[in-house]
């Protein structure tokens, strides 16, 4: 539906199309596995079809908008309050990109907060947010992505101003946490899925890895798509 605006498409050749800049979260969207498409269709099939029809008109990827339209849904229900689990570099990152997109087209607003490694600390900025949100405003929710590398007690914290505030919170884990809320979505990417962001990477570049890269890659990184389209990187830059 909408295709990248990418270095290949708009150079043929000059620049790689797996740089940084293009591969962010953010920079592309979540592609949500087809099984979890055919089981939205299976189980809602009024919701998979309504979505189906907003997607053209909110210009979002297809299993994008009906993948964070059903889990918007589920997050409403939950109370505003899930986490969304899956190894080191598998999409959780820029599922919530998506997400968070999602919920501001749909009038909520959003609040994103990330930690590096070796930090255990609330942003300040997020910390001074929350404590100063006035009472009674519209529906507003945090995202906040690297909730383990807080210490315990700062987790508590999280939640606390999070519930002081009145805003809903969605954190992005490695594995199941206990007390931020329940499981919205786990990320694991399979091997028709990488093979769609490549190709929406790609664009209408005639270069494309075969099989034996796709192949070697997986087995080498897994389900760790960053490391994978760092693979691509190298294979684009030795492929001209």
């Amino acid at each position: 539906m909408i295709q990248a605006n990418t270095p290949a498409s708009m150079s043929g050749v000059s620049l790689n199309p797996f740089s940084v800049g293009y591969v962010q979260p953010g920079s592309i969207p979540y592609f949500f596995e087809p099984s979890f498409i055919d089981h939205i269709r299976e189980t809602d099939p009024t919701l998979y079809v309504q979505a189906f029809a907003e997607a053209f008109q909110k210009k979002m990827e297809l299993s994008t908008w009906i993948g964070c339209r059903y889990l918007g849904e589920k997050f409403a229900r939950s109370g505003y309050r899930a986490q969304v689990v899956g190894p080191h570099g598998s999409g959780k990152s820029t599922m919530t990109e998506s997400f968070a997109r999602y919920l501001n087209l749909t009038g909520i607003g959003v609040m994103k907060s990330m930690i590096h490694t070796g930090t255990h600390d609330i942003p300040a900025q997020l910390r001074a947010d929350l404590k100063t949100r006035p009472a009674g405003t519209a529906r507003q929710v945090v995202i906040f992505d690297g909730y383990e590398q807080l210490s315990p007690l700062n987790r508590f914290r999280l939640r606390r101003l999070c519930a002081e505030s009145g805003c809903g919170l969605l954190v992005t884990t490695h594995t199941p946490q206990w007390f931020v809320g329940e499981v919205l979505y786990r990320t694991s990417p399979s091997d028709a899925t990488i093979e769609k962001i490549v190709s929406y990477l790609l664009d209408d570049s005639q270069r494309y890895p075969g099989t034996e890269i796709f192949r070697e890659l997986r087995r080498r990184h897994k389900n760790n798509i960053r490391a994978i389209l760092d693979g691509l990187y190298d294979w684009w830059a030795a492929s001209r």
